[in-house]
């Protein structure tokens, strides 16, 4: 699958392992649990419960940690189904369908979820994503500079913008934004990333 940053899946999958299970759905506690537990601890939560909306979307992020697409898909489905004003399960749901190279649907989940929580910084990353894969740049830009304004600590939404820019061989604002991106981060693997695209474009500068 021909994907901008591939490596998003990964802010995802940290989401994820950060969210509480049953136990502690209700009480807050969290996990680093494998897929597999906090899927088995949703079950079992929704079987207690079947209208815990909470409980289906985690259940569909851990599907889309393990690549069900299909069953995470009807999890968030769900979880919309049950509360219509869901914003997180609507930018998974984006998510999801943006795995599935469904850019159009995707930025439709996006946008909802951007209408129900205006500050929802990753939603802005994503659609940013999706638009950028679909060839909208600016609009793609438009998003990427929300995100940054919304979330500064958040790394992806430089790593968008710099590859957006890339793509529209507007070799200096890319390398600006990676330099941007350094300047911001304490994370040596993410600083590493922004070097070796500033190296990249090292004679296109």
């Amino acid at each position: 699958m021909n994907k901008l940053l591939n490596s998003a899946v990964w802010v995802l999958a940290v989401c994820l392992l950060l969210w509480p299970l049953s136990g502690g759905l209700a009480a807050g506690k969290k996990t680093s649990s494998p897929p597999n537990i906090v899927i088995a601890e949703c079950s079992a939560t929704i079987a207690a419960n079947p209208r815990d909306a909470v409980a289906y979307h985690v259940r569909g992020m851990a599907y889309v940690a393990k690549n069900e697409l299909d069953a995470a898909a009807a999890d968030c489905d769900k979880a919309i189904e049950l509360n219509p004003a869901f914003a997180a399960a609507y930018n998974t749901r984006g998510w999801i369908r943006h795995l599935g190279d469904k850019e159009v649907l995707a930025i439709a989940d996006f946008t909802r979820a951007i209408k129900i929580d205006a500050a929802f910084a990753d939603a802005y990353a994503n659609r940013a994503l999706s638009y950028s894969c679909i060839g909208q740049y600016d609009l793609a830009i438009v998003d990427s500079d929300k995100a940054v304004e919304l979330a500064p600590e958040m790394t992806e939404g430089y790593f968008i913008q710099g590859q957006v820019y890339y793509k529209q061989q507007k070799y200096k604002e890319a390398i600006a934004t990676f330099r941007a991106l350094i300047d911001i981060s304490d994370d040596p693997q993410v600083i590493e990333r922004a070097k070796a695209w500033i190296r990249l474009m090292g004679d296109n500068g």
